[in-house]
């Protein structure tokens, strides 16, 4: 057994043979990093057969012993993003009236078909074994074969016999399929980062700080169109088209993704955001990077704030942090980009 916790379930109504499975695919959730979301349904990612009424009693069971939270996401019909998380059901408020926030706002009325349940592991649920002495094989994994953003092909192994579509991976699974680009790309990632900080004159620094988010984000969901494009209101240092795949935020997003760089010891100002917004709207672009080493200034932060609240115009910022965070592998790139996406709308 990977989680020893689980015998709240064996002085129950499962029998040892059902908390194995339980254990396996609860063990299968943890080590592809999904512990911090999940839907019920998981299971069959994995291929795995379980009875899916026992499965959910379990999963309650785990909520009730608090080893597991229970989630209630309101999702928009139109756009399919979450538009509010409830802790319990009795909080939903059905039949009452609710705007989407995804693309043009439209009116709907909350019923039980716009909510999606999902889990997340607390801190006190944890495997006790190694990870490292719990590799699957290679007979267990599945190949899932990506297509990079320049037309490449990598392929992760996850605990499964059988194999997805390509469209139904980036569906469901945003997360890994961006993981693995990035720990594909990992040792050039380092590379140019440790370019982005040691280079010593003006157009060194620029051109790396390119190249990085040029690699970085460069994506299934994002293919790279130009790097230096000259523009009315100046240039844009990275150009993407967005592929929208219902279920991701990128399902959001306007059909360009333009990327600001400032690869400086000084954090980007008002003023510049005020430029960076100005080019969002000169290529009609509802979402923009700006990939600042120091970051922005507090009134930098203000007008982020305010383009939200005026326009909807959503400005993701990555400074040094985050981008050692992501390369290195400490953070998922998705997450973060996801964290900030909505993130703006709270500042």
């Amino acid at each position: 057994m990977h989680f020893p916790s689980l015998k709240v379930l064996k002085d129950s109504r499962f029998d040892p043979e059902e908390v194995k499975q339980f254990d396996t695919a609860l063990f299968s959730v943890y080590v592809n990093q999904f512990s911090r979301r999940f839907n019920p349904r998981i299971y069959s990612y994995f291929d795995l057969k379980l009875n899916e009424k026992k499965w959910i009693q379990a999963l309650d069971q785990l909520s009730l012993a608090g080893l597991l939270k229970k989630h209630f996401e309101l999702c928009s019909p139109f756009s399919g993003e979450t538009l509010e998380v409830y802790e319990s059901a009795n909080d939903i408020p059905f039949d009452t009236t609710r705007y989407s926030l995804g693309g043009e706002e439209e009116e709907f009325e909350i019923s039980e078909q716009d909510i999606l349940i999902t889990y997340q592991f607390t801190p006190r649920f944890t495997p006790t074994k190694d990870l490292s002495e719990s590799k699957f094989s290679q007979s267990q994994s599945l190949q899932l074969s990506l297509p990079n953003g320049n037309g490449l092909v990598g392929v992760r192994s996850l605990h499964s016999s059988s194999q997805l579509d390509l469209l139904t991976q980036m569906k469901l699974y945003p997360e890994v399929i961006l993981e693995e680009e990035v720990a594909r790309n990992q040792t050039v990632l380092q590379q140019i980062l440790a370019t982005v900080v040691k280079a010593n004159n003006s157009q060194e620094k620029g051109e790396s700080l390119e190249i990085l988010m040029e690699k970085l984000l460069a994506s299934p969901y994002l293919r790279l169109m130009k790097r230096g494009l000259d523009y009315s209101t100046g240039e844009i240092d990275v150009v993407f088209k967005v592929r929208k795949i219902e279920g991701t935020i990128f399902q959001n997003f306007s059909d360009l993704l333009i990327v600001e760089c400032k690869n400086r010891v000084k954090k980007m100002d008002a003023k510049e955001v005020r430029a960076f917004v100005d080019k969002m709207n000169d290529m009609d672009c509802n979402v923009g990077v700006i990939a600042s080493r120091e970051g922005i200034t507090p009134p930098g932060m203000g007008v982020v704030s305010s383009k939200w609240k005026e326009s909807r115009k959503s400005v993701i910022v990555l400074d040094q942090r985050d981008l050692t965070s992501i390369v290195t592998g400490q953070e998922n790139l998705y997450t973060v980009l996801e964290d900030k996406y909505y993130g703006v709308r709270i500042l």
